[in-house]
């Protein structure tokens, strides 16, 4: 989660009840033929005890103000450029809808007191999805084109043509040229996740499939991005560790970026072991230099 958009005011979220761990799910209804243009949705509010099934989308938000329109229960809802791709990709082509969690339209962004309430709840959000969708664009026909043949399955060492090869360097070269990996949000989106895919338009794979098509050798040009994406893994890999205290975290991710500097911290809270007893909680009332004080004396 990376900000607040501006033109909501058309839309009205019915209040979550603060009494009970509830989020809001959204359901991405499948591909109308008749009306391809038209991406539509559907928002409701369920209970963690309920135990929904759904999945976790991670993605950046972009830097543009909302451009693009989606229909959220027969209204006009406006959502950035890159998500508005995501869910016009991800749509299912059969007849039910894929429930989704998606932060920018789950969460009532103007809603303050909602917001630090969501984010609190972000390591049960990410924990319980069924799967975390990484959405890392639509890429050109190319990429897709490449990310979608099953050569791209196997361990490069198992390429067998020149042709596979200078395929596999222009794929790699545009994963690594994504904005995503500099992210603070997708720290724990992805070090939370029980199970991880990649997508690039409307084609998907695993991540450890994913992972295993990068140079691990770590002698390419992109080294620093392949440490980056690599670090990421280590996280998820140990997020159970002692490795995994706010401090360490704040440490290793100082790079990461994030619109509103008090994410630095908040965007961390759900990996770090040592927060969980809720002794540091999300509030965006509180101004940056009242909780960097705050830090300082926890």
């Amino acid at each position: 989660m990376e900000g607040k958009p501006s033109n909501r005011a058309a839309f009205h979220y019915t209040p979550l009840d603060p009494s009970v761990d509830c989020i809001r799910l959204l359901a991405l209804l499948p591909y109308d033929k008749r009306r391809p243009d038209i991406v539509r949705c559907k928002l409701s509010t369920v209970r963690f005890s309920e135990k929904p099934e759904y999945e976790a989308l991670s993605y950046t938000w972009g830097e543009s103000k909302p451009a693009e329109t989606i229909l959220l229960n027969g209204e006009p809802f406006a959502i950035q450029e890159n998500l508005y791709n995501a869910l016009d990709n991800l749509r299912p082509t059969g007849d039910r809808p894929r429930m989704l969690w998606a932060d920018a339209i789950c969460i009532d962004q103007g809603n303050l007191e909602e917001r630090k309430r969501q984010v609190g709840l972000m390591d049960y959000i990410y924990t319980r999805a069924s799967t975390v969708l990484i959405w890392l664009g639509r890429g050109t026909a190319e990429v897709q084109k490449i990310f979608a043949k099953k050569f791209m399955d196997l361990e490069p060492q198992f390429y067998h043509t020149q042709e596979q090869r200078e395929e596999l360097a222009k794929w790699r070269q545009w994963v690594y040229q994504r904005t995503y990996w500099t992210r603070l949000w997708v720290i724990q989106e992805i070090g939370l996740s029980k199970n991880l895919r990649v997508c690039i338009g409307r084609f998907s794979k695993p991540w450890d499939n994913f992972l295993g098509c990068l140079d691990k050798n770590g002698n390419n040009k992109h080294k620093y991005e392949d440490d980056l994406i690599r670090k990421l893994d280590q996280k998820r890999k140990g997020r159970h560790g002692k490795d995994n205290r706010l401090e360490k975290l704040l440490e290793d991710f100082q790079y990461a970026r994030c619109k509103d500097q008090r994410d630095k911290v908040y965007g961390l809270l759900g990996l770090a072991y040592d927060c969980q007893d809720g002794s540091v909680e999300p509030d965006y009332t509180k101004p940056l230099f009242g909780l960097y004080t705050d830090l300082l004396t926890w």
